[in-house]
């Protein structure tokens, strides 16, 4: 699949769009009123020029703003969000591995869930008790078998 990139830039009123890439003798710009219209904008305009082009591949369009400072932005907030799911997913094995100790360590989950600051049900997912350590903890169903006399 094709990716066409095109630059935004804002002129007045307007999101003056122009495309990269589109075969030669093709006009490249158009314009939208508002960024989702210059997407819009920007995908038909490679659309009819792959008509008239007789091209017939699929294709993107991935529309970014042209002025550098909000490139910039943008960048410095992606590297941000990046920073920011690598936290989570570190957090979350972190407070699995504490769930573990504490439970291992003989708190109750209810006590458990209080320390951690999260529900015990959560607690229960991240520390599930194992049917071996249940039997070895007495945990029994509480029934009986009874023979019934012939």
């Amino acid at each position: 699949m094709k990716t066409y990139a095109a630059q935004a830039t804002r002129d007045g009123k307007w999101w003056a769009v122009q495309v990269k890439g589109l075969p030669d003798n093709y006009v490249t710009f158009t314009q939208g009123a508002t960024w989702t219209e210059a997407q819009e904008m920007a995908e038909d305009l490679v659309h009819t020029v792959h008509e008239d082009a007789g091209i017939d591949e699929p294709f993107t369009v991935e529309l970014r703003p042209g002025d550098p400072d909000v490139v910039d932005a943008l960048d410095e907030l992606d590297v941000a969000r990046q920073k920011q799911l690598a936290a989570d997913a570190e957090e979350d094995r972190a407070l699995a591995a504490a769930a573990r100790t504490l439970t291992r360590r003989g708190f109750t989950v209810r006590d458990a869930a209080r320390v951690l600051g999260i529900s015990y049900q959560r607690v229960s997912q991240l520390a599930p008790k194992s049917a071996k350590s249940r039997r070895s903890a007495g945990t029994s169903t509480g029934h009986r078998s009874i023979k019934q006399p012939s």
